[in-house]
């Protein structure tokens, strides 16, 4: 039986040297009848500009109300000397003498098989079917200059960390005339001192102090859009999450926004004045619940 992956005993590619044998005998019998075996390359034909990736910081905020930023990346421009054909502007490119504009030549060699043609690139052109007698002096013959170019980019509300967006055709230019590529900006969004973010919800806290949980009260919550008043129902608990309904991030896919989750904190006073311990031990004493009293300077004395 043949072993999973098609690896015979050791005698796949592997064992001649990672050679693949449909290459190989294409190269070798498709030149034999005037061919490469691959279909053939024009050296002149126009080809895409290679894509871009940048990786673009924004703060919270500009996540949640959406923001066009500037920003400039390093690319591979058309050589505005020359127009992008890599030659000085008044001189000629010539039809390459020795492959006849195609960019391949055909040589003889030697193989196991005998005698066979084989394609290769010219040593003359490398392979681009013209020669210039004399390059550019901005791009050198390259044809394409690397610049730093300014693009302004829209930033859609309620983007996370993580999404992807592509702005079309600027990425580097093409070769001969080919269309340029594409610039994909990878989104970090920063951490905010205030909010902690989970999905297009916003999670916060406060702080109340006790008879404020107790008895209830009135608070102001911070959000992107300014403060927002939150009812703190009587008998709170510490620990106790309430919510803003719509508060939070706006949803990138689908309509609405997120809420704003609070998480209560009941701050107790570790040194309470006199007047503060004495109406909570008269709290404790209704509640009928023991607490410690505080001993002064003489009960210490007695003891």
């Amino acid at each position: 039986d043949m072993p999973p992956g098609g690896d015979f005993g050791g005698f796949g590619g592997a064992g001649f040297g990672g050679a693949d044998f449909g290459d190989l005998f294409g190269d070798l019998f498709g030149s034999a009848f005037g061919g490469s075996g691959r279909r053939s390359v024009d050296p002149n034909a126009s080809r895409r500009g290679n894509d871009l990736e940048y990786t673009m910081q924004i703060t919270m905020e500009d996540a949640f109300r959406g923001v066009t930023k500037k920003i400039e990346v390093p690319r591979l421009e058309t050589c505005p000397h020359c127009g992008g054909g890599g030659a000085e502007p008044g001189t000629k490119i010539e039809t390459c003498p020795t492959c006849g504009g195609r960019g391949q030549v055909q040589q003889t060699v030697n193989t196991p098989f005998g005698q066979m043609a084989q394609v290769t690139a010219c040593p003359t052109c490398h392979g681009k079917g013209k020669v210039i007698k004399t390059p550019c002096r901005e791009c050198r013959g390259q044809g394409r200059v690397r610049k730093q170019h300014s693009v302004d980019v829209k930033i859609p509300a309620g983007i996370d960390t993580g999404i992807r967006l592509r702005v079309s055709s600027q990425g580097e230019a093409g070769i001969n005339g080919g269309p340029s590529g594409d610039l994909f900006l990878l989104i970090e969004v920063k951490n905010d001192r205030r909010f902690q973010r989970k999905g297009d919800d916003l999670n916060t806290s406060v702080d109340i102090q006790y008879p404020q949980a107790a008895l209830g009260c009135e608070v102001k919550i911070e959000t992107f859009d300014g403060f927002e008043k939150l009812d703190i129902p009587a008998g709170t608990q510490p620990g106790s999450k309430l919510r803003i309904k719509g508060r939070g991030m706006p949803r990138l896919r689908g309509k609405g926004s997120g809420d704003m989750n609070i998480l209560v904190k009941v701050s107790i006073s570790k040194d309470p004045s006199a007047k503060e311990r004495e109406l909570l031990e008269q709290i404790a004493k209704e509640m009928k619940v023991p607490v410690k009293n505080k001993e002064g300077f003489f009960d210490k004395i007695k003891r």
